[in-house]
Formats: structure tokens, sequence, C-alpha cells
């Protein structure tokens, strides 16, 4: 098999894991309560939640390889990356039924997104984050205590999702910002651990963003940078179905 074709596989899963980590029974529930509702509160969840669309421009430095990417999100569950990758264009997307991909270096035609890279996919959707109304969401969330992160008091606060993921987060006890996450993810088989770090956090429009995020894979460093964010920008549907099914979306939405 063509070694370069292994490499963008590899890419591709990467790419995924890289973009969530930088994108999300109770115990003390009091404590959670009030460090959540900070939290919250600083980062402007309040007005993150009436957001409809999300674009997001950045670099991605991987594996001795950098490039540019374009985010895409339309709620409440669709989902579009692109990248450009030694000169060829990836496209990753979610039309909150259908998950597909264009990697040329595999041929021209749509891959379908299957197992992890589907449900990672699916994750990308969630603007909000997953510590927000987790209860609603079915999910379980945890006080561990406070934790010293190089000098900085942090809370650490476990979250276990319905679908069994977990996820610590570590928030500063006096900023009230995600310093860390780490969480365990399934990638071309194998549990790996993945940790990120949120950092050079802007307010934009309200809202803090992290406009880097450096991420440790099972000792592979990669940095996100983000060039700038879109809230609201009008998204076409179409722009996240699969080629060579618009016809039949027009036909179906027709009827």
């Amino acid at each position: 098999m063509n070694p370069n074709i292994e490499i963008m596989k590899k890419l591709l899963s990467l790419t995924f894991a890289i973009l969530i980590a930088a994108f999300f029974t109770v115990v003390k529930g009091q404590d959670l309560s009030e460090i959540l509702d900070q939290h919250f509160s600083v980062v402007g969840q309040e007005k993150l939640m009436k957001i409809k669309t999300l674009t997001i421009y950045g670099n991605i430095v991987q594996m001795g390889t950098e490039f540019s990417f374009v985010q895409k999100v339309k709620k409440p569950d669709k989902f579009r990356m692109e990248a450009d990758i030694q000169g060829q264009k990836m496209i990753q997307a979610f039309n909150g039924d259908d998950g597909w991909y264009i990697a040329p270096w595999i041929g021209p035609d749509p891959q379908d997104l299957t197992g992890d890279q589907l449900k990672q996919a699916k994750e990308q959707t969630n603007i909000e984050g997953d510590l927000y109304n987790w209860e609603e969401k079915g999910h379980q969330a945890e006080y561990m205590g406070t934790e010293d992160m190089e000098g900085t008091e942090v809370y650490k606060i476990k979250l276990t999702k319905k679908e069994g993921d977990e996820i610590f987060y570590y928030i500063d006890s006096e900023a009230y910002i995600i310093l860390k996450e780490s969480r365990k993810m399934t990638m071309q088989g194998s549990e790996v651990e993945i940790e990120s770090f949120p950092g050079n956090y802007e307010m934009i429009d309200g809202i803090a963003f992290p406009m880097s995020v450096k991420t440790n894979i099972m000792g592979n460093e990669t940095q996100v940078l983000f060039d700038s964010l879109k809230f609201d920008l009008e998204l076409d549907d179409s722009i996240f179905i699969r080629p060579g099914k618009e016809e039949t979306e027009v036909k179906e939405d027709s009827k």
C-alpha cells in the first residue's frame, strides 16, 4: 500500500481527535454547581447558547506538517471541516444523519464516516459543550477536589457521558476558565488518552474562546491556532450534504 495513503489516514483520524480536543451521581453537588455557574458566567455561556452558526479559521501543526482549516458548525446537528493538506483539500462533514469525507489521495468520491470517526463528527456539532446542562443530557458529573497544575490551583471535574466516555476538566480556581481536558478515545481500533491545553483566551462578542490549543496524543504534540471565529454567518444546508445526494435531498424536502 502507498505509504502516503497510510500517513493521510492517520492525519484524518488525528484531525478529528484534535478538533474535538480543541473545542468539551454528584459528589459535593453544591460545590460542583457553584463552580460550573461561575465558569459559565465567565465564558459567556448565555451568549454562546444564542449562536446559530460558528465558523472557525485556523491552522494545525502536527507530525511535522502544518495545514490550514475552516470548520463550520450549524445548530443543531451539522458540521463541515475543510483542510488544505499538502496542496490537497480534505473535507469531512455530517448533516445530522449522514457522515462523509473526501480525501483526494484515496479518490474523488465521498467515503462513509463510520464507527469512531462518525461519532467524533457528531460531537463536533456540540457548540455549547458537554458540561452545560449535563443532567438533562443524561451525563454524570463529579467534583473531585482541587489539584496543583504548575503552580495554579484548579478544580478537577469528572464528566461521565451517557455513552460511557469519561472526560476530566481542570478549571482555574480563580479565573474559572478551562486550562486542561483529558479524555480517552478510540483511534484506529486502539484506546488512546488525549490531553489538551486551551490557552490565549480572548473575549469575542462577550464569549471567551481559547485561541490556541496544545494537544498531546500518545506523546505526539499538536498545536492548533485559531486565526478568527465568526458567529452566525449564513451557512446553506447544502454544504453539509454528501455530493451526489443534493437532488435526492431536494426532492424529499419538496414532498
